[in-house]
Protein backbone atom coordinates (compact mmCIF):
# COMPACT_ATOMS: atom_id res chain seq x y z
CA UNK A 1 0.00 0.00 0.00
CA UNK A 2 1.32 3.30 -0.92
CA UNK A 3 1.04 6.34 1.90
CA UNK A 4 1.13 9.79 1.26
CA UNK A 5 4.39 10.08 2.85
CA UNK A 6 5.31 7.63 0.70
CA UNK A 7 3.84 9.40 -2.26
CA UNK A 8 5.08 12.27 -1.17
CA UNK A 9 8.94 10.92 -0.38
CA UNK A 10 8.96 9.69 -4.24
CA UNK A 11 8.01 13.17 -5.38
CA UNK A 12 10.89 14.27 -3.68
CA UNK A 13 13.18 11.81 -5.42
CA UNK A 14 13.59 10.60 -1.66
CA UNK A 15 13.69 6.14 -2.68
CA UNK A 16 14.92 5.73 0.56
CA UNK A 17 11.47 6.98 2.40
CA UNK A 18 9.43 5.90 -0.24
CA UNK A 19 10.38 2.39 0.75
CA UNK A 20 9.83 3.01 3.95
CA UNK A 21 6.61 5.03 3.20
CA UNK A 22 4.94 1.72 1.75
CA UNK A 23 6.28 -0.74 3.35
CA UNK A 24 4.10 -2.59 5.92
CA UNK A 25 5.68 -1.78 9.48
CA UNK A 26 7.85 0.60 7.91
CA UNK A 27 7.02 4.45 8.99
CA UNK A 28 6.62 2.59 13.05
CA UNK A 29 10.21 0.70 12.75
CA UNK A 30 11.24 4.09 11.58
CA UNK A 31 10.59 6.01 14.85
CA UNK A 32 11.75 3.10 17.00
CA UNK A 33 15.00 3.11 15.25
CA UNK A 34 14.72 6.82 15.98
CA UNK A 35 14.16 6.40 19.53
CA UNK A 36 17.29 3.60 19.57
CA UNK A 37 19.44 6.16 18.13
CA UNK A 38 18.19 8.69 20.76
CA UNK A 39 18.54 6.70 23.66
CA UNK A 40 21.97 4.88 22.88
CA UNK A 41 24.14 6.98 24.91
CA UNK A 42 23.32 10.79 23.17
CA UNK A 43 23.88 13.88 25.10
CA UNK A 44 21.49 15.78 23.13
CA UNK A 45 18.03 17.15 24.28
CA UNK A 46 15.07 18.92 22.02
CA UNK A 47 15.22 22.61 21.64
CA UNK A 48 12.00 22.66 21.48
CA UNK A 49 10.54 23.08 25.21
CA UNK A 50 7.15 22.34 26.66
CA UNK A 51 5.75 24.72 29.78
CA UNK A 52 9.69 24.93 30.54
CA UNK A 53 12.44 26.66 29.75
CA UNK A 54 16.33 25.98 29.29
CA UNK A 55 17.11 27.65 32.69
CA UNK A 56 14.90 25.20 34.22
CA UNK A 57 17.33 22.12 33.05
CA UNK A 58 20.56 24.37 34.23
CA UNK A 59 19.36 24.59 37.66
CA UNK A 60 20.08 20.38 37.38
CA UNK A 61 23.74 20.96 36.12
CA UNK A 62 22.57 20.42 32.35
CA UNK A 63 24.38 22.57 30.30
CA UNK A 64 23.81 23.63 26.60
CA UNK A 65 27.25 23.56 24.74
CA UNK A 66 25.81 23.92 21.13
CA UNK A 67 24.13 22.93 17.85
CA UNK A 68 23.32 19.03 17.18
CA UNK A 69 20.93 19.75 13.99
CA UNK A 70 17.67 21.37 13.21
CA UNK A 71 15.86 19.35 16.29
CA UNK A 72 18.43 18.84 19.25
CA UNK A 73 21.43 20.65 21.09
CA UNK A 74 24.32 19.32 22.35
CA UNK A 75 24.05 19.12 25.82
CA UNK A 76 26.29 18.46 29.13
CA UNK A 77 24.74 16.04 31.02
CA UNK A 78 25.68 15.43 34.99
CA UNK A 79 27.42 12.32 36.11
CA UNK A 80 25.28 9.03 35.29
CA UNK A 81 22.41 11.19 34.13
CA UNK A 82 20.81 9.34 30.51
CA UNK A 83 18.11 9.21 28.37
CA UNK A 84 16.30 5.88 28.48
CA UNK A 85 13.56 4.45 26.24
CA UNK A 86 9.76 5.07 27.57
CA UNK A 87 6.39 3.48 26.85
CA UNK A 88 6.52 4.01 23.19
CA UNK A 89 8.43 4.78 20.74
CA UNK A 90 7.72 8.45 20.74
CA UNK A 91 8.46 8.86 24.12
CA UNK A 92 11.92 8.63 26.36
CA UNK A 93 12.84 9.79 29.69
CA UNK A 94 15.99 11.87 30.82
CA UNK A 95 16.62 10.09 33.86
CA UNK A 96 19.03 11.40 36.66
CA UNK A 97 21.87 9.13 38.51
CA UNK A 98 19.37 7.82 41.12
CA UNK A 99 17.21 6.53 38.06
CA UNK A 100 14.58 9.33 38.80
CA UNK A 101 13.22 10.28 35.85
CA UNK A 102 13.80 13.98 35.48
CA UNK A 103 11.35 14.63 32.46
CA UNK A 104 9.99 13.27 28.95
CA UNK A 105 11.25 13.42 25.77
CA UNK A 106 9.20 13.33 22.74
CA UNK A 107 11.10 12.43 19.68
CA UNK A 108 8.69 11.70 16.17
CA UNK A 109 11.29 10.20 13.99
CA UNK A 110 8.82 9.92 10.98
CA UNK A 111 10.61 11.42 7.83
CA UNK A 112 7.15 12.93 7.01
CA UNK A 113 6.56 14.46 10.39
CA UNK A 114 9.90 15.11 12.25
CA UNK A 115 10.23 16.97 15.79
CA UNK A 116 10.88 16.64 18.99
CA UNK A 117 10.00 18.75 22.15
CA UNK A 118 11.17 18.01 26.25
CA UNK A 119 8.23 18.26 28.85
CA UNK A 120 9.89 18.48 32.41
CA UNK A 121 8.33 16.41 35.48
CA UNK A 122 6.71 18.69 37.76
Amino acid sequence: MVTRAALSALVKGDIDNFIVGSTKGGIEEQEAEGQRWLCDGKTILPKNYHDCTQKDFEKFGIEIVGDYDDLFNLVKFPKGWKIEPGESSYWSCLVNDQGKEIAKVFYKAAFYDKRAKIYLNE
